[in-house]
């Protein structure tokens, strides 16, 4: 078995990676394919190419604390403003086209011959379904079955619909 890893490539593998050569170079360099490069030097533990070298926990607190400059507060009337600004949640949109006090089911509480058409927004609290009675073999209740088909009760050719 011939062992590609020598020592001696071991040795230059590390200095490269310090200099912050790319992976591509060492391998080049090397003899080697990027991916065996990156794969060595993962075995090796040697510091990711995004991040910088390990810090201990009191030096890194003490530069956060250096770094940030004091918020400065600022009282306008009645409110406190900050300079540094807050992320704000985006709000849920909501689809005024069911109405709150209309007679809607959810996915889990539909039963078998509940009309499957959807009301609303899926991304809100909101959606329903309707729960008219749906027609024989359609999953629709008459009115929706109106709204989704050309022909309503008419048969439909075979084939694909253009």
């Amino acid at each position: 078995m011939i062992v590609f890893w020598t020592p001696a490539k071991i040795a230059l593998l590390e200095r490269y990676w310090t200099q912050g050569w790319t992976a591509q170079h060492i391998g080049d360099k090397l003899g080697a394919t990027r991916n065996a490069v990156i794969g060595k030097a993962h075995r090796l533990k040697l510091t990711p190419r995004g991040e910088p070298a390990r810090v201990p926990v009191r030096q890194r607190i003490q530069r956060v604390k250096s770094a940030q400059p004091a918020a400065k507060s600022k009282l306008k009337g009645s409110r406190k403003t900050t300079t540094m600004s807050k992320a704000i949640p985006p709000r849920p949109i909501v689809n005024e086209t069911v109405p709150a006090g209309d007679v809607c089911a959810a996915t889990m509480a539909l039963k078998a011959d509940d009309c499957r058409w959807p009301m609303g927004d899926p991304y809100t609290d909101r959606f329903m379904y309707c729960t008219g009675k749906k027609l024989e073999n359609y999953p629709y209740c008459e009115e929706h079955c109106r709204k989704a088909y050309r022909d309503f009760g008419a048969p439909r050719p075979p084939g694909k619909v253009k």
